[in-house]
């Protein structure tokens, strides 16, 4: 079956699991909502998070999701990547909140976080020195006005920095660049190196061109998502969905949030620089969660026969590891904190190679998949 265009028109696209759906091809007008339009999302955000707060800071009303109470360190601070939103995490901070105070952001142009006047910051205004400026308010507020430490002999402002994808390049410019009044103990990757991003960037373009830019419903989403392998799990889905569209009261209602077409201009800048980051600068510890070894570029492969970093491997997951098999991830970051002592029983406790401390011991996977349930 052809699809006529009309001049002036938008297009409207036939997607497997969608209602038509159109996108503005030219970017010169806002797609109009579908008439059947109706937007209810199904999954609260406290189905993983406690709650949520605005953070003002560099023009920006920064919406943060936290877990736990910050009365101990480590603070856990996730960075999502490009075109998410701070609930990607939410899976795998239910999971692993019993080792630290957990908080992930959304970053600007992305989620709940809009400008001072209440709109959702524009693609130009997306670049990696904004987004790091950002994080570094997030990190400055948390601990100054939410940090209630029960123990008033800890001075350490201790950092354990997670980011996916973008979020990741996030996460090592931080991991330098708060070596003075931050103690980051840790960065952590998820699915991310320089050389593969910077090779990936060329066909960008054309993969957002294919993305609908409206949604006539949160099902239409979900479905887009999965049959899109952009997610693999449905539970992920429909929980990160209101960080993903416009939600019901929304004059755009049903709209794609991040303007990542418009933020082409500052692909290449997100990412130059991880490797020398990550591998190179920042002296703390280091992990990296990969779906196969042969996501590794050629400089993590050797820093990782070097023994910088530690790598783990999840398969049968997509780009978005942490939502696709959450379980498998919490497992081995939990062993991780606890093997290093970065954990908050843990940290900061002396070694004793003589006898292993309780605290140390892992939580089994299959302990895991039993509270709760499968991830998918």
């Amino acid at each position: 079956m052809s699809t006529k265009i009309k001049m002036g028109h938008p297009m409207l696209l036939k997607t497997a699991g969608l209602d038509a759906v159109p996108e503005d091809r030219a970017g010169t007008e806002t797609p109009p909502i579908p008439r059947s339009a109706n937007i209810v999302f199904s999954t609260p955000y406290t189905e993983c998070y406690d709650s949520k707060l605005l953070i003002e800071a560099n023009g920006q009303k920064i919406n943060v999701y936290t877990k736990g109470v910050f009365d101990s360190i480590p603070l856990i601070f996730f960075v999502h990547g490009a075109g998410f939103s701070g609930l990607s995490f939410g899976p795998l901070v239910k999971r692993i909140c019993t080792e630290g105070f957990c908080a992930a952001l959304d970053l600007r142009g992305h989620g709940l976080t809009v400008g001072d006047d209440g709109t959702t910051a524009p693609g130009e205004s997306m670049t990696i020195e904004n987004f790091v400026a950002d994080c570094r308010a997030v990190l400055d507020h948390l601990f100054t006005h939410v940090y209630k430490p029960t123990n008033t002999d800890v001075q350490k402002k201790s950092i354990l920095l997670c980011g996916h994808s973008l979020g990741g390049s996030i996460a090592t410019r931080l991991a330098v660049e708060l070596q003075e009044g931050y103690d980051v103990q840790l960065c952590c990757l998820i699915d991310i190196n320089e050389t593969v991003a910077i090779g990936a960037i060329p066909n960008m373009m054309s993969v957002l061109r294919k993305k609908p830019l409206i949604f006539s419903s949160e099902e239409a989403l979900v479905n887009w998502l999965l049959s899109s392998h952009t997610l693999c799990s449905r539970s992920s889905a429909l929980f990160q969905a209101p960080g993903l569209i416009h939600g019901p009261n929304h004059p755009k209602s049903g709209g794609v949030i991040a303007d990542l077409i418009n933020s082409n201009d500052n692909w290449r800048n997100w990412f130059i620089g991880l490797n020398d980051n990550f591998l190179g600068k920042y002296p703390g510890y280091k992990l990296l969660f990969i779906g196969g070894m042969e996501k590794l570029d050629k400089e993590t492969e050797i820093a990782h026969m070097q023994g910088k970093l530690s790598i783990e491997v999840v398969p049968n997951s997509g780009h978005n590891l942490h939502e696709d098999d959450p379980n498998t991830v919490a497992f081995y970051f939990i062993k991780y904190l606890r093997r290093m002592h970065l954990s908050k029983k843990l940290i900061n406790k002396p070694f004793d190679f003589r006898k292993k401390d309780p605290d140390e011991d892992p939580v089994p996977l299959e302990e895991i998949k039993r509270i709760y349930g499968s991830g998918r």
